[in-house]
């Protein structure tokens, strides 16, 4: 009778990590019919995964690095990890990156992934604000891909700000009959051509950073042109840009208070206090209210870009807020999956961890269709009812165990998926059981193996 160890285990991920290429491409062929056609819009956007532990690579060339941490982890190392979703929320595939890879990079990285691996022909690419730069773009407009981005307001040129941002409050009135076309309740969308824009607009806005980047060929005149098809789109909320003000206003009364009763200066470095204030000769603060004023023009609004010349404004503010897709997914990822913290020091199987990790989100995304095709909220239940239900000792002579109650609910959804429902009391033929940890990767040294048994998914 064979016994297998911990490594027989480990060195299974080697053996996965040569595979994912072909397992990734794989899967997508044979169930394309799960995309239900929405294939050609993709979602993209990135998360870091810190790593627990001294060991590890730590070169400069190696995955794990100090970077940016989306989890506030930034005394530790990490790794960036890309992921391609439909707008479904259905994961196509995914790229571990260094962790000091800045978004915009892994962003022109996934994009020649996707055309080479997948072979498709027409393609709109959805990311956040963090993820492009001028020459990202740029770089998917000579691909020949269309997108969907989100513009960083708060970057433009005043002038564009003024074209842009300042028409939606000085129509406020009108806009929603004559001016902005509405796309959901309390979402309004302006379209705004770049091909209105005057020259030297254009090259404010767009040709002098690409001459700023490392664009291995220019051509202004061809990109010129490409930059004349772009068009913005400003999106309004005014319920949110309502909310906002309010915020504003009680922000302003907590930093008059401050100003007249606390005579220390620690207050002023904490939650933004700084940049709102002006110092007289003697260093003594005083609210910059022009600053605070000037922020108005950006409540409840973000501006969006794109190359595709038949998208209506509707279809344009609802695919970007499908980005909330992908959102939910890096917390599945990280809550319902628990992708972090990693323990293994070996590169490759830090790469087969996250892969094992991707493709339990694939597994979650079957079990949330099973049980609700419209919804994931009462699949995400159902995995954490899973994840809840344990077997306890009630003779270790004799491995007989009882296992705790399950709601008529979960034994519903069992039944859905297939899965057979374990009886009250349980006898394992094992002489030590060993339970599923919510932890990934090894266990530490001397850390104890606990009895029980879990059925945690």
């Amino acid at each position: 009778k064979t016994v297998l160890n911990d490594e027989d285990f480990y060195r299974t991920l080697d053996v996965l990590i040569e595979g994912k290429d072909t397992i990734e491409k794989g899967y997508y062929e044979k169930n394309r019919d799960l995309f239900n056609g929405k294939f050609d819009l993709v979602l993209f956007d990135t998360t870091s995964i810190y790593y627990w532990g001294a060991e590890g690579p730590s070169g400069e060339d190696d995955l794990l690095q100090y970077g940016f941490s989306k989890d506030g982890k930034g005394n530790l190392k990490q790794l960036i990890v890309g992921v391609l979703m439909t707008t479904d929320g259905v994961p196509i595939a995914h790229e571990v990156f260094p962790g000091n890879t800045a978004d915009v990079n892994s962003f022109s990285r996934i994009v020649t992934i996707l055309k080479e691996k997948y072979q498709i022909d027409k393609v709109i690419l959805i990311a956040d604000r963090g993820m492009v730069s001028e020459e990202n773009i740029v770089h998917l407009e000579q691909s020949g891909l269309s997108y969907i981005v989100g513009i960083r307001m708060r970057l433009l040129p005043q002038s564009l700000k003024k074209k842009l941002l300042v028409p939606l409050d000085e129509e406020e009135e009108r806009f929603e009959l004559e001016y902005l076309d509405k796309t959901a309740d309390n979402l309004y969308v302006k379209e705004f051509p770049v091909s209105k824009f005057s020259e030297e607009e254009i090259s404010e806005l767009f040709i002098k950073k690409i001459k700023q980047g490392k664009s291995a060929t220019f051509d202004e005149a061809a990109i010129r042109e490409q930059v004349k098809k772009r068009r913005f789109f400003v999106c309004l909320n005014p319920l949110v840009r309502a909310g906002t003000k309010k915020k504003r206003e009680f922000f302003t009364k907590i930093i008059e208070r401050k100003i007249r009763t606390t005579p220390t200066k620690e207050w002023i470095v904490k939650n933004g206090y700084k940049k709102y204030l002006k110092f007289d000769q003697g260093l003594s603060p005083t609210i910059d209210y022009d600053r605070l004023r000037d922020e108005e023009i950006y409540d409840g609004k973000w501006i969006i870009m794109t190359n595709e010349k038949n998208i209506s404004s509707y279809t344009a503010g609802t695919y970007y807020k499908s980005l909330q897709t992908i959102e939910r997914g890096f917390r599945d990822l990280k809550s319902l999956i628990t992708v972090q913290p990693i323990y293994h020091y070996k590169e490759e199987r830090i790469r087969a961890h996250i892969f094992t990790c991707f493709l339990s989100l694939i597994v979650k995304w079957y079990i949330c269709r099973v049980i609700n095709e419209y919804t994931q909220g009462e699949g995400r239940r159902f995995i954490e009812a899973m994840n809840d239900l344990k077997a306890i000792d009630a003779d270790r002579e004799l491995n007989i165990f009882v296992r705790t109650d399950i709601a008529k609910e979960t034994q519903a959804n069992m039944k859905k998926l297939g899965m057979k429902i374990p009886g009250k009391v349980i006898f394992s033929p094992l002489k030590q059981s060993v339970p599923i940890t919510h932890r990934g990767g090894r266990l530490r040294k001397n850390q104890p193996i606990l009895p029980g048994v879990s059925f945690g998914i």
